[in-house]
């Protein structure tokens, strides 16, 4: 009897436990989310004691929270204080290109959910924004747009949803296109069409025996003109032996008035004649072509480099070299996909070079990385940010130590904020 009731008593306290931890299982997450809000409140209630040079410090403490954090983010992007706005917008770029990558990267699911929260927060909020915070709404929304095709199609369709809710709210920029229909309403202020002249169709019944050819004119070749030459100077000695007429001008003669042309006249000029007379050109717009042996000696040169050491060139040579240094990298089994980002880098053009950044999920880990180090080298800020987030999703193993070097060294706030960020959580 004591055994049963024992047995009772551990079936009882088995289930009992099960029940509470299915409970903590599931009410886990709503404390948590509640803890991260309280957080939160207690950083925004501090926002005002910071200066405008050092309100990114809890505005950044606050995106730390991850998803619990965006609607607070998007508040704050349409702060009406310049200083909060730019911060937050800025935040929610990077979580986007962040969220971006491990999308199109890995699928991610969670980064998936805070794309969609990411919508619907500013569908909720966009009416707080004024006009130039609408204008980067209205970009970040058609960034969301393009996102849509990686999502699921019940998180694709609440996106587009919540997108299409947003743009309803901007208005347009720049004067609106009038419409046919404008033309034709009961206004008697209205515009209207400007007439059509009539055209009288008898001027198309041309019969074929008035149309006229039209003969091209053909420059004449050397010898032709030798010959017409030597038939004019014919011609004017056969005209010196003619008798005086009436019609003739009295006192001197006809060849005396229009000289022959002469055959030196039409000879090309001497060449120290033509430079003198020729426009100097600047020496900044003389582009000077390597010769067949230049090429040769700069492949031979190259090729005795290392791939690395080629790859972080390439974007600072000419055409000529950077042409050399894709074959070198061809021969050593580079593929034209490669290349083709490869040069790509070389880019004049921003844009073009950001889309490097897209197109590197198509090459192996190693080469990604190449070539990112490469662009964490460009001129451009944008395109180092970039570069430095999507090397923060490669799995560097020198991840720490190339932040650390970009820290101190960028010159860019943003840049070396992400690199500095990327220290804290490489430790």
């Amino acid at each position: 009897m004591q055994l049963r009731d024992t047995l009772d008593r551990l079936l009882c306290a088995f289930v009992l436990t099960a029940i509470g931890a299915v409970l903590a299982w599931s009410v886990w997450p709503d404390i948590t989310r509640w803890q991260h809000q309280q957080a939160i409140q207690s950083r925004v209630a501090v926002l005002g004691e910071y200066e405008d040079a050092r309100v990114k410090i809890p505005l950044r403490q606050i995106a730390e929270y991850g998803n619990s954090a965006i609607d607070t983010l998007v508040l704050a992007a349409a702060s009406k204080r310049r200083a909060v706005a730019e911060v937050a917008r800025q935040i929610l770029i990077e979580k986007l290109t962040n969220w971006q990558l491990r999308l199109t990267k890995y699928e991610d699911v969670d980064s998936s959910n805070s794309i969609v929260q990411l919508a619907a927060s500013l569908s909720m909020h966009i009416e707080r924004f004024g006009d130039g915070g609408k204008q980067w709404a209205e970009s970040l929304t058609l960034r969301l747009i393009d996102l849509s095709e990686d999502l699921k199609i019940p998180n694709s369709g609440r996106m587009l949803s919540d997108c299409n809710r947003i743009l309803e709210a901007i208005p347009p920029q720049g004067p609106r296109l009038q419409s046919l229909a404008a033309y034709h309403g009961t206004s008697t202020r209205e515009a209207r069409l400007p007439p059509v002249p009539e055209m009288p169709l008898e001027i198309l019944a041309v019969p074929s025996e008035r149309v006229v050819e039209v003969e091209r004119y053909v420059a004449p070749l050397p010898q032709v003109i030798e010959k017409q030459l030597g038939a004019l100077e014919g011609a004017a000695s056969d005209a010196a032996h003619l008798p005086e007429s009436s019609w003739l001008p009295q006192g001197e003669s006809i060849l005396q008035i229009v000289p022959l042309p002469n055959k030196t006249q039409i000879e090309l000029l001497p060449e120290d004649r033509v430079r003198a007379n020729s426009p100097v050109v600047p020496s900044d717009l003389v582009v000077v072509i390597p010769t067949p042996a230049e090429m040769e000696r700069r492949l031979e040169q190259l090729d005795k480099l290392a791939s690395e050491i080629l790859l972080d060139r390439l974007p600072l040579v000419d055409f000529y070299e950077a042409g050399v240094i894709r074959e070198v990298l061809r021969g050593r089994g580079f593929k034209d996909s490669h290349l083709a980002i490869l040069q790509q880098i070389t880019s004049s053009d921003v844009e073009v070079r950001l889309q490097v950044i897209q197109d590197l999920s198509e090459l192996p880990a190693g080469q990604a990385r190449r070539i990112l180090r490469t662009l964490l080298k460009d001129k451009n800020a944008e395109v180092r940010y970039r570069s430095l987030s999507a090397m923060a999703t490669t799995q560097e193993p020198e991840l720490f130590e190339l932040a650390k070097e970009i820290a101190i060294s960028d010159r860019d706030s943003r840049v070396a904020e992400l690199a500095s960020r990327i220290m804290r959580q490489a430790r």
